[in-house]
């Protein structure tokens, strides 16, 4: 395959005879805030009615190693990117996550679907007056730090004090 690319290279010049630049396969940092993800760790079946959100990591590493020490709770996680973040947030950065349903919403903490995240509430917060303003959208705003896991599910919303 190698000397496959090699000869396609070779192949593709410009009109000055010099071959085009050879790009990285993978990128090391993120080329905008919008490719800046984290991951949101969940137990219990994925396709049960019990399924809350059980804390956010970092990487799916972390996810996973989770996953290997913790068989008891059933973990899975999905990664949701953070809309607003140019590099992943330090450990213990508040994460605003929004959580479709209002809070009346009988599934919005047992089985939760994250529809954003946010690294600055004051963003999160227009987000919300957006979605509602334009598709009438319930939302609940939740505030998780970025390393917590509480395998109790706790509830995760925020209230102004």
């Amino acid at each position: 395959m190698l000397r496959q690319l090699k000869h396609l290279v070779r192949m593709v010049t410009y009109e000055d005879g010099k071959p085009p630049p050879v790009l990285p396969l993978f990128r090391r940092r993120p080329f905008q805030g919008a490719d800046v993800s984290v991951q949101l760790v969940f137990i219990g079946e994925f396709t049960s009615n019990y399924n809350p959100i059980v804390g956010v990591v970092a990487d799916e590493a972390t996810a996973l190693k989770l996953f290997h020490r913790h068989t008891e709770h059933k973990i899975s996680w999905e990664q949701i990117a953070v809309s607003d973040a140019t590099e992943t947030p330090a450990p213990g950065s508040l994460l605003w996550v929004l959580i479709q349903g209002g809070p009346l919403s009988p599934t919005a903490y047992s089985n939760p679907s994250p529809v954003a995240a946010y690294a600055d509430k004051g963003r999160a917060l227009e987000e919300i007056a957006r979605r509602k303003e334009l598709y009438g959208e319930e939302l609940l705003l939740w505030c998780i730090p970025l390393g917590t896991i509480d395998f109790t599910a706790p509830d995760w919303s925020y209230a102004e004090a």
